[in-house]
């Protein structure tokens, strides 16, 4: 198979397939050439058809009637599973053949052998003359000749993360005259979803007996960016938030699902923040400005939009010349426990009621404040909730003043909107005291008139999650009173990353706040907490990130840059390396010395841990037993333990000496580092001894040599 250039996907079909030559209905930046150099597919469930119908007249494949694990019909074409999830332009050649031909795009199954075994995106076949796409309504009818061959074209992507928005596809079609593209290329379906919202795709499947040429998968760029404000709002009152979404664009303004980050410029007293979700906040003793917001993707950044910032009449500096006194927080709030513009806060001096909540201003919050009570006798599924823009898997804080009014009154933390989706932990008042649904009830008491500070530290949606749930009482003048009460480990249920806060009926709250957690501090281990290894072994590090109050946080191998150091120095030998993942690695080679492995975290280069070793020599092999023909007169074979494969080859030099020292005779015997491999080992010599040699009286001594 050619090479293939920048941006493109790369194709297998089992093994080796020669792909026909291109044909191509859009703009040549998106095109991929293979040349039709006649070989055949070694092997697969299709075979290379050679009697020039294609519309090249080259060689194409179809099914060449064995069935995959399943018993199933048809043959597939793999691409990169490193770009399951980029926007894709799919083209092929296709003669869907006898009734049911068609094509599927899937992700693959683990057993690559079951041709349908993973998740479908796209599932097209001929049905009664027409072609169909399952599970997509408004379809053109497009009439199948099943002779004909057509040019296929496939746009889109899916992340196969189960959530809305997660897919895009449109499908096209044009028909071949005589191995030329005639008519219009028609739209047969556009913006559609994938057939399964867990597919990414990385398998193009072809059914019945269709036969395929000139597949072609390439990986489309960003060609711009498109930036919108919540409701097209341009201003906004100091305080407020304002929910902005930047989007990914191909030339033909398809949505695309590459990252974007957004960039805010213009505030004059820094008062002003945009998040890595495009959440943009604003402080509520902001001065009157006006900022700029772009948002960028692969290198291709939007226009301008400008925010118009408002002074508010009546600001609340919580903490500063206020009646009450900022809402109690028992968690340090400094640098260290905040990460920098990931911030949720709900302004406590709201000015109008919400959906499913009254704004109350009768002065009984903590900080005496206006504050949100939901109707405890309101009927409608439309309850209040707080939504902090994006899921969060990190280690969070979600905190709020609540006066639980009424019997089962509380709040769940979900990961979809309103009372849709999945919810994790639903807290609450049972009776006088907390509990949480489908978990415990919790030694904290509680009633309706006494406002709390609920705070649940941790991390949802990721393996080894845990959150703790603290609890304090604010006394009659709004200051916290008595000791915090702390529940390790509520809860969690359905355990996914949350984004939004929904309040249940009954409930009265205040002050708000979702934060992320800065890390504090790594702490580096060993596996087995080894201190000392031999040559020629490996030792496993990882390397894990811990709050400023020794809470463990999520931790992958890839947070990590792992070195090693010597005498305080890096050092970068060719005996010893640290991989990426942590895997110390020491060749048998290397001397004796002390080493030190040092974690680092990528996103503080302040934040490192470091771990001695002590690495002992080990010879490259010992010799166990020389083998003798029954005379001894032949040195037959040598035989021992290979401790480590040497990188180059070796020398056995054999030698005879006579009781008093004198040698007799030599031989060599070579073994290349190829032949060595660790653990027993056997070298054949068959040398002939000297004619007087005396085995009771003479010594053989071998010497082993490296270049």
């Amino acid at each position: 198979m050619n090479t293939i250039r920048k941006k493109v996907l790369a194709l297998s079909m089992a093994a080796a397939l020669t792909l026909g030559c291109t044909s191509t209905a859009w703009a040549a930046d998106s095109r991929l050439d293979y040349s039709n150099d006649g070989s055949d597919a070694s092997n697969g469930r299709y075979v290379k058809v050679t009697d020039a119908d294609s519309t090249w007249s080259t060689s194409y494949y179809q099914w060449n009637g064995e069935n995959d694990a399943d018993g199933k019909s048809g043959f597939a074409v793999d691409f990169s599973e490193e770009q399951k999830s980029s926007f894709l332009n799919i083209e092929f050649d296709l003669r869907f053949g006898q009734e049911g031909g068609g094509f599927e795009l899937r992700e693959a199954d683990k057993n690559r052998d079951r041709m349908y075994g993973g998740d479908p995106a796209i599932q097209a076949s001929v049905t009664d003359g027409k072609l169909v796409l399952q599970r997509v309504s408004g379809g053109a009818e497009v009439a199948i000749d099943p002779a004909a061959w057509y040019h296929v074209t496939i746009r889109g992507y899916s992340l196969g993360d189960q959530t809305a928005g997660n897919s895009y596809y449109s499908l096209y079609l044009q028909s071949y005259q005589d191995g030329v593209l005639t008519g219009e290329r028609q739209t047969f379906a556009e913006g559609f979803a994938s057939r399964s919202n867990k597919a990414k795709p990385d398998r193009l499947v072809f059914t019945g007996d269709a036969s395929a040429d000139n597949i072609h998968v390439t990986e489309v760029p960003v060609s711009s960016v498109r930036l919108n404000a919540e409701e097209d709002k341009t201003e906004i009152t100091a305080g407020e938030m304002l929910q902005l979404t930047g989007t990914a664009l191909t030339e033909y303004n398809e949505p695309m699902p590459d990252a974007v980050t957004y960039a805010l410029s213009g505030s004059t007293d820094d008062k002003v923040h945009i998040n890595d979700t495009g959440l943009l906040t604003s402080d509520a003793d902001a001065a009157d400005q006006t900022v700029t917001v772009t948002a960028t993707s692969g290198g291709v950044t939007s226009d301008e939009l400008k925010i118009t910032v408002n002074a508010s009449d009546d600001p609340v500096n919580p903490g500063e010349d206020n009646s009450k006194p900022e809402p109690g927080d028992p968690f340090d709030k400094e640098h260290s426990d905040w990460l920098q513009g990931s911030t949720y806060f709900y302004d406590n001096c709201a000015a109008e009621d919400r959906t499913g909540a009254l704004l109350i201003k009768d002065g009984q919050s903590p900080n005496g404040t206006p504050y949100y009570r939901t109707d405890p006798s309101n009927s409608s599924d439309t309850l209040f909730e707080f939504n902090w823009g994006r899921e969060l898997s990190s280690f969070t804080v979600w905190q709020a003043d609540i006066r639980f009014e009424t019997d089962g009154a509380g709040f769940t933390l979900r990961n979809k909107s309103g009372t849709s989706g999945n919810f994790n932990t639903h807290l609450y008042r049972s009776g006088t005291t907390l509990a949480v649904e489908k978990g415990a009830s919790y030694d904290a008491n509680v009633d309706a008139d006494t406002w709390y500070q609920i705070t649940l530290r941790g991390t949802y949606g990721v393996d080894d999650g845990q959150v703790d749930l603290y609890v304090q009482a604010y006394d009659s003048n709004g200051q916290l009173t008595g000791e915090i009460q702390k529940f390790e480990n509520i809860y969690r249920r359905n355990d996914r990353a949350t984004n939004r806060m929904v309040i249940d009926k009954g409930v009265s709250i205040d002050n708000v706040r979702v934060y992320e957690v800065a890390p504090s501090e790594v702490k580096l281990s060993a596996e087995g907490d080894k201190t000392e290894i031999p040559a020629a072994s490996t030792l496993q590090f990882t390397g894990k990130l811990f709050t400023a109050k020794g809470e463990a946080m999520p931790s992958s191998s890839s947070a990590f840059m792992y070195e090693l150091y010597q005498d305080g120095e890096k050092i970068f030998p060719d005996d010893i390396s640290i991989g990426e993942d942590g895997l110390l690695t020491v060749l048998g080679s290397t001397s004796e010395q002390t080493i030190t492995v040092r974690a680092t975290s990528k996103t503080d280069a302040a934040l490192y841990d470091e771990w001695d070793v002590h690495i002992t020599p080990v010879e490259m092999l010992q010799i166990q037993t020389i083998g003798f023909n029954e005379e001894y007169t032949r040195l037959v074979n040598l035989s021992g333990t290979m401790n480590y494969v040497p990188d180059e080859d070796l020398a056995f030099v054999i030698a005879v000496y006579d009781q008093n020292g004198a040698l007799k005779d030599s031989h060599a015997k070579q073994l290349s580092a190829e032949e060595a491999d660790v653990g027993e080992f056997t070298v054949n010599v068959n040398w002939d001894l000297p004619a007087d040699f005396d085995q009771g009286q003479d010594q053989i001594r071998i010497y082993i040599w490296t270049r």
